[in-house]
């Protein structure tokens, strides 16, 4: 059967295809019920995970799944504390990387290194390493993951064709980028083109630190390095590239349009972002559109955001909840999710696959988001991060208004955040 064949039938029939398995893992006299917390699922989305989990059901007819999924992510980790905090914590959570050390801290969270030792056919080594780096605290391992993302640089191959452009390289450095970016630019507002436009997320400006040989916390988390000359002149060139060079939109025009409408009008050459917009851009018809690696300084880099099934350390039936995060963390259920390309698999045996490479469909070059997991890092993940990102997402609000520049915003970070990593 042929994998395109075997994701169909998952898809569609999952469930029937099945039910001729009877694998019980429980260990419990009648039916063990787990209560599953998931963030950030729409009603949609929310329809074909719950196909998957009716999968694992009819395999393990002993193990029920009780879902209760919050569609705010910001909401998310108080319901959680709540839930903690009233002795009624779920079995099993879907965690994101930013969020996990602020729990796995608290201890609430169970170890599953003897789990992964138990297991002949699900290991550690099946997954990109990267992944796992992010559910990982003081030597032992409390997440298994399901779906990661990371960026690149999606850019307009009819703009960059019209300019005489090439298109860019696996080395290509910012020099190159910067002088395809003014080569992209020109006109005037309300018509103007650009070279690139930014999310102007915190976050995203870490690749560009990090290539630059930067970073705003020192490895062990204990010292805030944001000073450094190599972190300031990656965020000088960030703001250069809107105020200065003016290859980049001011917050004036990405307020009234946003990013995605912008690349998908044409209006701009260049987007570093993530596999979560390629349904959108699939449906562009006026031009034509592929990946890229990120443009390099000193060395490569990309963020990897990753989340994973953890188990509450206070679960009824460990036992049971090691069996559906297995499942899922699997290659039936990944390959179901990777037939949907807004994240990348965890697994290599799927990420490698023709379902999530799709060489017949844009973008032509997605093995870039591949390659990019191999030398991608995971985010500086403290226990009180989102105080951090609060702090570092308002001094940057500042930086792209013009209001700081650079080596302001670095001096401010460094007396902030260093209340944070004590």
């Amino acid at each position: 059967m042929n994998t395109r064949r075997r994701i169909s039938l998952l898809a569609v029939a999952l469930i029937g295809l099945l039910l001729v398995t009877c694998n019980a893992a429980s260990t419990a006299k009648g039916p063990v019920t787990l209560t599953l917390t998931t963030f950030g699922y729409s009603a949609e989305q929310l329809k074909g995970y719950q196909n998957v989990i009716s999968a694992f059901e009819a395999k393990f007819p002993s193990i029920k799944i009780q879902t209760i999924n919050v569609p705010s992510v910001p909401n998310y980790r108080e319901k959680l504390l709540t839930m903690f905090a009233s002795g009624s914590p779920p079995d099993i959570m879907m965690m994101s990387d930013d969020g996990f050390r602020e729990f796995a801290s608290k201890g609430l969270f169970m170890d599953l290194g003897s789990w992964l030792a138990e297991e002949s056919n699900f290991k550690k080594s099946d997954f990109f390493e990267s992944t796992f780096q992010a559910f990982e605290y003081n030597g032992k391992t409390y997440g298994i993951p399901r779906r990661a993302n990371n960026m690149v640089m999606f850019y307009n191959q009819t703009m960059f064709d019209r300019a005489g452009i090439a298109h860019p390289s696996k080395e290509w450095t910012w020099d190159d980028f910067l002088t395809a970016a003014q080569k992209l630019s020109g006109g005037q507002e309300p018509k103007r083109t650009y070279g690139v436009v930014f999310e102007t997320f915190w976050i995203r400006a870490f690749p560009w630190i990090w290539q630059a040989g930067g970073d705003l916390l020192s490895p062990d988390y204990t010292k805030v390095v944001v000073d450094s000359r190599e972190t300031v002149g990656a965020i000088q060139f960030l703001q250069d590239l809107m105020l200065k060079h003016k290859v980049a939109p001011p917050l004036s025009v990405t307020g009234d349009l946003g990013t995605l409408e912008m690349f998908q009008t044409g209006r701009v050459g260049m987007v570093p972002t993530g596999a979560w917009k390629i349904p959108n851009y699939r449906t562009i018809k006026d031009f034509t559109w592929d990946v890229a690696h990120l443009p390099k300084k000193v060395a490569k880099a990309s963020p990897i955001y990753s989340s994973a099934y953890c188990i509450a350390k206070g679960s009824k039936n460990p036992r049971e909840a090691w069996e559906f995060v297995k499942y899922m963390s699997g290659e039936d259920a990944q390959m179901v999710d990777a037939a949907v390309p807004t994240a990348l698999p965890t697994l290599k045996s799927v990420a490698f696959s023709p379902v999530w490479l799709e060489p017949d469909k844009l973008p032509k070059n997605r093995r870039i988001f591949l390659d990019a997991l191999e030398y991608g890092r995971v985010m500086p993940l403290i226990e009180r991060w989102s105080e951090m990102g609060a702090i570092v997402q308002r001094e940057f609000d500042l930086l792209w208004a013009g209001v700081k520049n650079a080596e302001e915003v670095a001096k401010s970070l460094k007396v902030q955040l260093q209340d944070i990593v004590k």
